[in-house]
């Protein structure tokens, strides 16, 4: 029964694991969102509307009871700029002299939108009328509209922006009136269909359609304006063989992006080592607000000021048009709090601070090496320790301990920061070959900790003696000065008796003498 009492326990334990888990999550999440309540993420470049503007495109129309798509009321802020509708807005529009002509009695103004276009109606009645807009919760605004009779031969465009000034976002605009008029400045019909070139004198603010025609017996066309994402103005030319050419002034507004801004959502997570689609980087004008880049994609570095705490993707790219990018953070399994840095050219960078935090728990893991294994009596070996967070991922700022089962001397431990420590052993004094034993533990707050164990093979030193040269002492002298004399005379005297016997061989035995024999 003790091993399923054990397994009782351990089932118990994980349970009050798992729960205390869930419980950590839950208020890590419910204090994510209370800070990024308060952090007021920037989501709108636009300022909040606050007054109706009305203006009239052309400013002079034809007394002939025609209708006419000229009038368009406009929201903007404070300062005059476009501003978007936070909802339907519906404008009560009048006219002061019906007789001169009358308007549509509303236009709404779309939610997410700045303008809307209402019909004027002229009479026969030559003359001017005010135009008024009004609506609850914002500053009416007026336009005086003019009629008149038909004129001579058209000679004259005249240009016209109506509204002069638009957003800055890439956006199509019909508000580029060309109008046809004598030489006396009167309104004129086209005698026939008329071409019209149009250009743009800076095509990076703005384009305009390359063409627009005055259809036969009308006064005047619409055409599109193309506005891009870089706020200023650019001159419109209206041209046609024939006709003295016309000019108009159209200007764009918008935030220009001037910096980076980096936000973390949410700014806290776990030190779990997973990836996190948390990092958002966005652009900014000087003012805080959104602001897309009038040229093209913006290329933006990250870096992470505490690796050991996460990563980010070495680079995130704002596509043109847009204005900001989501990219990933990578946390690790410690806990603790990191900068991530975005830099981009031409562009203040921009900063967020990034804090994990332990939700489960990790045990280390130890693995120790020695380098070498066998060493002799006073030697040193290095001993290696790889730390990890239950075998996952490299476990740096441990604090490593080395004890060894008998004696022997170690160095301070060196932390390589990516998991890996170092010590030097050296070895004591031995008599016989020992194996020594080189204990590991491994500790770090908010960790259970970890052991691990070496074995190094202590050798003893064997003592050689130098080897012996002869030497020659006054008791001991050498033979060799004293025979040499002896042997060299013994050498002579052989030589000597060795050429005696050679001649006395050659010479033989004398000869007896010749004896004369005489006959008597």
């Amino acid at each position: 029964m003790l091993w399923w009492n054990k397994i009782k326990g351990e089932i118990h334990e994980m349970k009050w694991k798992i729960f205390f888990g869930k419980l950590a999550t839950f208020l890590l999440v419910v204090y994510v969102f209370s800070i990024i309540s308060q952090q007021g993420f920037a989501v709108s470049g636009s300022s909040l509307p606050s007054k109706l503007m009305v203006y009239v495109g052309p400013p002079k129309v034809l007394a002939d009871r025609g209708v006419y798509d000229a009038i368009l009321v406009q929201l903007q802020d404070s300062g005059g700029k476009p501003a978007r509708a936070p909802q339907d807005i519906v404008v009560s529009l009048s006219s002061s002299k019906t007789d001169i002509g009358s308007v549509d009695p509303t236009a709404t103004i779309r939610s997410g939108t700045t303008s809307a276009l209402a019909k004027f109606f002229s009479t026969y009645t030559a003359g001017s009328t005010t135009i008024t807009a009004a609506s609850s919760s914002y500053t009416s605004g007026q336009a005086t509209i003019k009629t008149s009779g038909i004129g001579e031969a058209p000679s004259t465009f005249k240009v016209y922006v109506g509204p002069p000034k638009v957003t800055a976002e890439g956006a199509i605009h019909e508000s580029i009136c060309i109008q046809l008029l004598d030489s006396n400045s009167r309104l004129a019909r086209a005698p026939k269909d008329i071409t019209v070139t149009l250009t743009s004198s800076s095509t990076v603010v703005g384009n305009v359609e390359p063409t627009v025609t005055i259809r036969s017996g009308n006064n005047y066309a619409v055409a599109k304006f193309y506005s891009t994402y870089r706020s200023g103005s650019t001159t419109i030319t209206a041209v046609a063989s024939g006709y003295t050419s016309g000019q108009a002034t159209m200007s764009t507004v918008g935030p220009i992006p001037s910096r980076l801004a980096v936000y973390g959502f949410p700014p806290m997570l776990p030190a779990d080592g997973k990836a996190y689609d948390s990092i958002i980087v966005q652009l900014q004008d000087a003012g805080g607000n959104p602001a897309r880049d009038p040229v093209g994609d913006i290329s933006v570095t990250l870096s992470s000021s505490n690796t050991e705490i996460g990563k980010v993707d070495s680079t995130t790219v704002i596509y043109f048009g847009y204005t900001f990018s989501t990219t990933k953070f990578y946390s690790n399994y410690t806990a603790g709090s990191t900068t991530i840095t975005a830099a981009a050219s031409d562009y203040t960078s921009g900063q967020a601070a990034i804090r994990t935090y332990l939700i489960d728990v990790f045990t280390l893991t130890v693995s120790a090496t020695a380098h070498p294994t066998s060493i002799k009596s006073g030697e040193p070996t290095t001993i290696r320790v790889y730390v990890t967070y239950d075998t996952i991922s490299p476990a740096p700022g441990a604090t490593v301990k080395l004890v060894s089962d008998k004696d022997g001397s170690f160095s301070s431990v060196t932390d390589e920061r990516n998991g890996y420590y170092t010590a030097v052993f050296t070895a004591p004094p031995v008599n016989t070959t020992t194996v020594y034993t080189i204990m590991v533990t491994v500790s770090k707050t908010g960790y259970t900790g970890g052991q691990g164990q070496v074995r190094v093979t202590i050798n003893p030193k064997v003592e050689t003696s130098p080897p012996q040269t002869p030497t020659t002492s006054p008791s001991n002298p050498t033979l060799a000065p004293i025979l040499l004399p002896w042997v060299a005379l013994g050498v002579i005297i052989a030589g000597v008796v060795v050429a005696i016997v050679i001649v006395k061989k050659r010479l033989g035995k004398p000869k007896k003498p010749l004896s004369w024999q005489t006959t008597v």
